[in-house]
This record gives structure tokens, sequence and C-alpha cells, in this order.
């Protein structure tokens, strides 16, 4: 079996520098370590931020530019693709009954991932599962009010609107969105090729829409909201599509805990 998980960097961390399938990545400023650069791929999108520098540009964009340069070399890819968000793995060991735990940022802990234990196990998952992801957590609400409860609506809409219209065999299970109040959250993720080349072409196209169609692509803080910054979006928005995905696809999903480093 082939494996390629890409962790999104945006500065330097810790880091295991022997995987042979886990590797870190960035666009923008580069690392002071060996990664993956998503740099040259992501600026498919860069003519949507016109009154922005380059470094708002790809923080506006963050993981999202690692699996959209896993999609461009989506001919190349291996048999089993993943995308682990900044500091973020999977307990793949260690059994805890928290969604999260942390664990300190020292090279001793972030050695502890990615290693041949780790695919092996992989592997094995695989011979029953179609995606491995982390732990739901679950809301006092709906997904879509939780989102509305912090972000701007405007491109909440947009985007089930983009669904809807580009991706029209997935009406049926819209529903999800407000009737459901629990997902796996983060973006974390290793899939079959197939899936993933699917669920990631689904939602660039379904982002280009939002950027169509919304009034401003890069909005700034300005009391419509409680979210810092609401120009991360994009990222807001593809947390939610991806337990949408594995929903409307009927996807058989393995979850762990994550480790975050702190």
């Amino acid at each position: 079996m082939s494996l390629l998980v890409l962790s999104h960097f945006h500065k330097d961390f810790p880091v295991n520098h022997n995987s042979s399938w886990l590797f870190p990545s960035f666009a923008g400023d580069k690392l002071s370590f060996k990664a993956t650069d998503a740099t040259e791929e992501i600026k498919d999108f860069r003519h949507y931020y016109v009154d922005v520098n380059d470094e708002q540009f790809y923080r506006a964009m963050g993981q999202q530019s690692t699996e959209y340069k896993l999609l461009k070399s989506s001919m190349e890819l291996p048999d089993y693709v993943g995308c682990l968000t900044y500091r973020r793995y999977f307990l793949l060991n260690d059994q805890v009954p928290q969604e999260k735990i942390a664990k300190p940022a020292t090279q001793e802990i972030a050695n502890q991932f990615g290693t041949e234990k780790e695919k092996i196990l992989i592997e094995e998952l695989f011979k029953s599962y179609d995606v491995i992801t982390n732990k739901n957590v679950t809301f006092n609400c709906s997904i879509e009010q939780q989102y509305l409860t912090y972000e701007l609506p405007e491109y909440w809409f947009l985007f089930k609107d983009g669904i809807t219209k580009l991706y029209p065999e997935y009406e049926s299970d819209m529903s999800w969105f407000t009737e459901n109040n629990s997902m796996h959250a983060e973006t974390n993720y290793i899939m079959k090729r197939e899936y993933f080349i699917k669920y990631a072409t689904e939602f660039f196209q379904i982002l280009k829409y939002v950027y169509d169609n919304c009034s401003k692509v890069y909005p700034v803080q300005d009391g419509r909201c409680s979210e810092i910054n609401p120009w991360r979006y994009p990222g807001f928005l593809g947390e939610r599509f991806l337990p949408f995905f594995v929903h409307a696809n009927k996807l058989k999903t393995k979850q762990f805990p994550l480790v975050i480093l702190l």
C-alpha cells in the first residue's frame, strides 16, 4: 500500500523529519526545514484576492493550499492520501475517551507521529474502512446554527447554494446541516485516492462558486460576526464539507482522537 499524508504548516514547528509517509507542507514563506511547497498551485486562486498582499492570501487559503497541491498532483498520488491541519495528529496507538488531547511540542513527541508502526496500522484499517478521521464533536445546536453563531452568513448560504447547484445529487442530503449536531471537525483525514480526488474537486468548485458570487472575497472584522478573522471562511467551510461529503457518499469511517502539540 502506498501512502502520503501532508501536514500544513505556516511557520516552523517540531515535525518528524524521518517519516516515509508523513511530510510537512507550506505555501508562501518557506520553512527552515525541507517541506512540500504548495505555493505555485494555490496561485490559481490569487486573482480572487486582488485587494490583499501575498501573505494575507496564503493565510486566508490555509490548509486548502496543501489540499489543492495534492489535487493538482492527482495523477501521481499514491493509493491513500491525507491531510492534517497545523500541529494536529491522529492518536492511532493509544485510545483515550477525549476527542482531543494536548501534548508538549517537543521534537521527541513529534517523532511519535509518522512512524512505520502507524503506517502498518493504517494499512490494516483500510481493509475495512474508506476514511480515517478524528472523533466527532457534538454541538448544542445544528451544524448550520453553530456556524452562523460565529461566522458571516453570506458565505455559508453561498456554500450551500453552490453544493446544490453544482452537485444536485446531494440535494436530498442537505438536511444534514440543519438536523445534525455532530461532526468530525478540523479537516484531518486519510482516504482512498479516488475519494480524495472526488472530495477535493467538489470542494474547490464550490469554493469558486462562493468567490464568484460573494460581495467581498476577503472580509475583515467589522462587528457583523464574532469571528476575529472572518477571512478564514475557506477553511471553516471546508471543515463542514468534509464530514458532509463522507455522509452523503456513505463512506465507512474509522475515528481516532486528535493530538494537538502545544
